[in-house]
């Protein structure tokens, strides 16, 4: 019974991840291109992105998402999880990210 009800009046959190879930797996989708680039092709493709922020869009979001969390693999040994990604939107989105202890905050930041 929990779970219809919770189907029909979703609370924010389900509501959020419904709304930027097609987000996260435009950005998982891209995770290939990214990681089949060398490190100066990754470097080169994050400039490019810098120069293309006066006007940011969907596509823009997606892409900087994508190449952080390749840069972050290369760099730091970290893979951002979907749950990252989607504590990465909510800061984006000047809102509050609350994450539970181990759920990787300072990866999200």
């Amino acid at each position: 019974m929990k779970k219809f009800l919770r189907k029909l009046f979703p609370d924010g959190n389900s509501k959020f991840i419904n709304k930027n879930n097609q987000v996260i797996l435009d950005v998982n989708a891209k995770e290939s291109y990214f990681s089949s680039m060398s490190d100066l092709e990754l470097q080169k493709s994050s400039l490019d992105l810098i120069n293309k922020t006066s006007s940011i869009s969907q596509n823009t979001i997606i892409e900087s998402f994508a190449l952080v969390r390749e840069a972050s693999k290369r760099v730091l040994g970290m893979r951002h999880f979907d749950v990252q990604l989607a504590g990465g939107i909510v800061l984006n989105q000047n809102m509050v990210a609350e994450m539970r202890t181990g759920e990787g905050k300072t990866l999200v930041a």
